[in-house]
């Protein structure tokens, strides 16, 4: 042993043998920090101490994680990976290539306004790791020094040789665990992942491996000891580092826009990147630049979208996230502007972007922040002092917001973010995803068990929140995909997708792309063989599952009762009103129009409703549909009546007409397919309502167009938001008056005595019916049925619902019909095959119900109505008149 080790020995055994005894009550006790200070770090960081610190905090440590998200949004080819660049301080590039899915960062550490550079040791520093080590040092620093000893007594009973004997040992492996020549981020690297998953490589399983298990459980990781070591060597608790920014650059064209919803979090800062030399009513170009390559323009599907339609799409995601938290609307977006060095008061410009923003849809406003930023990209990568000052206060203003994430506050366990370094190294070694049950059972019960089932659930949702998996599943299906590799998961979606020919297909392969392309829809052959192409036909009805979620894609049943894929990211746009009937030849009632409290019609909203009305128009009619556009459906739903339904920015348009003879008005000539369009246009709104998480936080209402006031224009210039026209009468420009608030007149008016715009077709058919009921009541008109129910009702000093079931009592129904859903659904007239389906497809009673109770109300439209559903319930065969009364009276 070295001389200088033997000094240290007898040095520390004199020091903790006087502080342990009892006979010197002169002798003042040495302080923590003197034993600290006395016992090298690298030593007292391989003590016994340190490794039951290391057990406690495995056991019971918890930190705070202030990772936090910043993902830069925005059209393509507005310099958003230069903004990037500016803020991590690397040089700017003239040719930067194109975004290809999504660029996700590794966390930053110890940022400030100056750079964000993470060194080489920061860089391979993992959050398990950092942390654990730090829970250590501060145990070690406010460990009582009588515990020191105590232990140290213990140690040195125990091996004959005292404290002298573990430093000694200690010192012996120094070069290996020294400050100077540790190994850094290497722990456990070398070991196979021992989950039978899917990866390139076979890996067994973990039966049979729990003295392994014991030993990584038990054994402190060499890069902790030297963390910890690099701590103690500071003599003061470790204090919190501020936040963590984990950067995710976002590609900007509509195949990557209709993804990123995936990998998207409400527990992050957006930076919405907008460039201020677009005028923002021109139309958008989708640009693309690969590199070594020009930059060229390539066909998008929504090639009749504007600059601005771009940014509002970005800012209908993050709004799709809105949550309040103290008050405060989340999450937040800092709006940047870029290219200030060609434009005259850049951050005016930026401004006026906002304010638009603002004003074209206030719900939107309330992510962005105050302050706007215009930056000047070509600086970066220089000195401090020559940096552009707006990208120094963007990264100022990015830390302090994201300081404010409710996330950043809340303590979680260790032992979570020791699953999170065991996800990481899975997908290391090549394991791309897991089943929830293998999660379980071979990643987080061997290092955390829960007792509650839903524990599972909240660690899946934080690690998904953190960016190291993507888990969009259910808790009751163990079937459930967690994805540990984000980029692996993009590049199969963008695959499956894909219009590009590849290589040595078939041509069949090749007309079904070809098809994909121009028409937006996706065959299931194709299907088949592009998930067995890419060798996940396995997971195939998992990532179908993600896609559906995800508005990827919209399935609905054809004639022949397969199921298609209608991709609605590859349906092409049609100009507005281009196939609308002439209103100078059909004078008759005005159209319905559905608008939203966003003030914008959210994506994805509209191809799930014309897929419904597919289906509705298929089960009514037997000719072929037209084809679908990605901003215009029609459907022939009666033998003179069609239904048209238009998708602008803010509302979309649903026009009922006569197409064999357009002079005549279909509320007259058809009322019962009005009347059923008009309950469908309803049901199928609140059921989308339901079933998309991301529409749950917008309403909407049925209006009609008002032509009496004039149409909103920018304040200052006469000229409207969206196309910048004077006097603009386009629907997406004009006020809309509700039809479900009575009477339906328009507040803004001052032109003389008219109040109430033109009437819709849903009006003149709710008068009609208004005087069809009025006949009915009269004397001596009731039916037999309705006599027979209305006895019961007085019997029972109650009154029967009118109309349709409505949401509330569809899931309270759902919920109690429990066994029984089957029995209803036949008494309610849902064909037997449709029932197999939803027995097969859902797995427990109140999904089978609700989806069972959906597909009743899809069908008869406006005959789902309470009266059917009370003689469902009594009917003998169910014989539930407690539900009946329950649920159908008032």
């Amino acid at each position: 042993m070295p001389k200088e080790a033997e000094d240290w020995n007898e040095r520390v055994k004199t020091i903790l043998r006087k502080n342990n005894s009892t006979e010197r009550a002169d002798a003042p006790s040495l302080s923590k920090l003197q034993v600290v200070r006395l016992v090298r770090p690298y030593i007292l960081a391989r003590g016994s101490i340190a490794k039951a610190a290391y057990q406690r905090a495995l056991e019971t440590g918890k930190t705070l994680d202030k990772r936090a998200k910043i993902l830069l949004i925005g059209q393509d080819r507005v310099g958003k990976t230069s903004v990037l660049r500016s803020l991590k301080g690397e040089l700017f590039r003239q040719d930067e290539s194109s975004t290809v899915g999504v660029q996700i960062d590794m966390p930053l550490k110890h940022v400030s306004e100056k750079p964000w550079k993470n060194s080489k040791e920061e860089q391979e520093k993992n959050t398990f790791h950092y942390k654990c080590a730090q829970n250590i040092s501060n145990q070690l620093l406010t460990e009582p020094p009588n515990e020191v000893t105590k232990q140290t007594e213990t140690d040195e009973t125990q091996r004959k040789e005292g404290m002298i004997g573990e430093i000694g040992s200690n010192l012996e492996s120094f070069n290996e665990v020294g400050p100077k020549s540790s190994p850094k981020g290497k722990q456990d690297h070398g070991r196979e992942p021992r989950t039978r998953v899917n990866s390139d490589k076979t890996s067994p399983t973990r039966e049979g491996d729990n003295g392994h298990n014991e030993k990584r459980n038990s054994d402190m990781p060499d890069e902790v000891v030297r963390l910890t070591t690099d701590n103690l060597s500071g003599i003061e608790l470790v204090k919190d580092d501020g936040i963590w920014p984990v950067c995710m650059d976002f590609g900007g064209q509509a195949i990557y826009r209709a993804i990123h919803p995936i990998l998207a979090s409400r527990e992050a800062v957006y930076l919405l990147v907008v460039d201020p030399t677009k005028d923002l009513s021109a139309p958008a170009q989708c640009l693309v630049k690969e590199p070594g390559c020009d930059e060229v323009k390539i066909s998008s599907p929504d090639k009749n979208d504007t600059n601005l339609d771009h940014i509002m799409r970005w800012m209908d995601m993050v709004n799709s996230f809105k949550h309040k938290k103290n008050g405060d609307v989340l999450p937040p977006v800092i709006l940047v502007g870029t290219r200030a060095d060609l434009v005259k008061d850049p951050e005016i410009v930026t401004t006026r972007v906002k304010d638009i923003i603002c004003d074209t849809a206030r719900e939107f406003s309330e992510h962005i922040i105050g302050k706007t930023f215009a930056v000047n990209n070509t600086l970066a990568g220089k000195e401090l002092e020559e940096e552009d000052p707006q990208v120094v206060a963007l990264r100022k203003e990015i830390l302090k917001v994201a300081d404010t994430l409710p996330h950043t506050k809340d303590v979680v366990p260790l032992k979570w973010l020791q699953v999170e370094n065991e996800v990481r190294n899975l997908a290391s070694a090549g394991t791309n995803y897991v089943t929830r049950q293998d999660f379980r059972k071979n990643i987080c019960d061997e290092i955390c068990k829960f007792e509650v089932e839903d524990d599972y659930e909240v660690l899946l949702h934080f690690l998904h929140d953190r960016g190291s998996v993507v888990y969009h599943g259910r808790a009751d299906d163990p079937g459930s995909l967690v994805f540990l590799n984000q980029k692996w998961l993009i590049d199969v979606l963008c695959q499956i997708i894909t219009v590009e020919k590849q290589k040595e297909e078939k041509p069949l392969i090749s007309n079904l792309r070809k098809d994909l392309g121009k028409y937006g829809i996706l065959d299931a052959k194709l299907l088949d063989y592009s998930c067995t192409e890419l060798g996940v036909g396995d997971i195939k009805e998992s990532l179908l599952f993600l896609m559906k979620k995800f508005n990827l894609l919209c399935e609905y049943t054809g004639k022949d009762g397969g199921s298609v894929y209608l991709v609605p990211c590859m349906l092409t746009s049609t100009p507005h009103d281009a196939f609308m009937p002439d209103v100078s030849v059909n004078p008759g009632p005005a159209p319905v129009y559905v608008t939203f409290t966003t003030q914008y019609v959210p994506v994805g909203l509209f191809p799930r409703m014309v897929v419904l009305c597919l289906e509705f128009a298929q089960r009514r009619i037997a000719c072929d549909q037209p084809k679908l556009r990605a901003n215009f459906a029609r459907f022939f739903v009666g033998d003179h009546t069609a239904v048209d339904f238009v998708c602008y920015k803010r509302v979309i348009k649903v026009h009922v007409w006569n197409c064999i003879d357009q002079s005549m008005n279909p509320v007259y000539t058809e009322p019962n397919v009005c009347r059923e369009v008009l309950s469908f246009l309803k049901t199928s709104l609140e059921r989308l309502h339901e079933e998309n998480h991301w529409l749950q936080i917008v309403s909407w209402d049925l209006c009609a167009r008002c032509n009496l006031c004039r149409p909103q224009f920018v304040p200052g210039t006469a000229k409207c938001y969206w196309h910048a026209k004077a006097d603009c009468c386009h629907d997406d420009c004009v006020h809309y008056v509700s039809l479900t608030r009575k009477p339906v007149v328009c507040s803004h008016t001052l032109r003389g005595p008219k109040v109430c715009p033109p009437k819709t077709w849903s009006q003149i058919l709710e008068d009609a019916t208004d005087k069809n009921y009025s006949d009915f009541d009269r004397p001596g008109t009731n039916q037999g049925r309705e006599s027979f129910i209305r006895e019961e009702v007085s019997l029972a000093g109650k009154i029967l619902k009118g109309g349709i079931l409505c949401s509330d009592d569809h899931a309270e129904l759902s919920n109690v019909i429990s066994k029984d859903w089957r029995k209803l659904g036949l008494l309610l007239g849902v064909l037997e095959e449709d029932l197999d389906n939803i027995d097969n497809r859902r797995h427990d009673y109140f999904d089978k119900a609700h989806q069972m109770l959906r597909q009743w109300k899809q069908q008869n439209a406006s005959n789902a109505t309470y009266l059917f559903l009370y003689q469902a319930l009594c009917d003998k065969c169910l014989n539930r008149r407690d539900l009946a009364e329950r649920f159908c009276f008032h």
